[in-house]
């Protein structure tokens, strides 16, 4: 009685795990709204849908947001399952308060091959974007390691 319990609950669990990828599962919509000014829908569609797996009742939402969130200019992205079938996306962008030449320790202003550049956002956080999309020219330049551009804002 044991064995056929053991085996009847194997079959049931492998049967839900196979019926939750029918196609019929499939999201029908993504929904993005919030603060997309910086992103497109092909640019969301071309970094963010490959890395997203899954269905509506398997998908990882966990693994859905880092999707989005790896998205140049994407700060955070809150993903929620809508029924029917659909997946809403809340995206916030960044803020760039400036720009950001991340130097090595020990580097200093005369050493400008050990920098790269980048921006930093409102919260004083250093984020990889495309420099043209940046419409304030007049933003300042801070430079040093990554982990002072907190204070460095301030």
């Amino acid at each position: 009685a044991l064995l056929l319990a053991v085996l009847l609950g194997t079959a049931a669990w492998a049967a839900v795990r196979w019926a939750v990828r029918l196609p019929v599962f499939n999201f029908r919509a993504i929904q993005v709204e919030g603060d997309v000014s910086r992103n497109s829908v092909a640019s969301l569609r071309a970094n963010a849908l490959p890395r997203l797996k899954g269905s509506f009742l398997s998908m990882n939402l966990q693994e859905g947001r880092a999707a989005f969130e790896a998205v140049p200019w994407v700060r955070h992205a809150q993903l929620r399952r809508v029924w029917p079938m659909r997946l809403r996306v809340r995206l916030e962008e960044h803020r760039p308060a400036a720009y950001w030449e991340a130097r090595t320790d020990g580097a200093d202003a005369a050493t400008e091959a050990s920098a790269e550049r980048a921006l930093v956002n409102s919260f004083g956080e250093v984020f990889q974007a495309n420099l043209g999309d940046v419409e304030d020219e007049d933003l300042p330049v801070l430079a040093g390691p990554p982990s002072t551009a907190a204070s460095m804002l301030q």
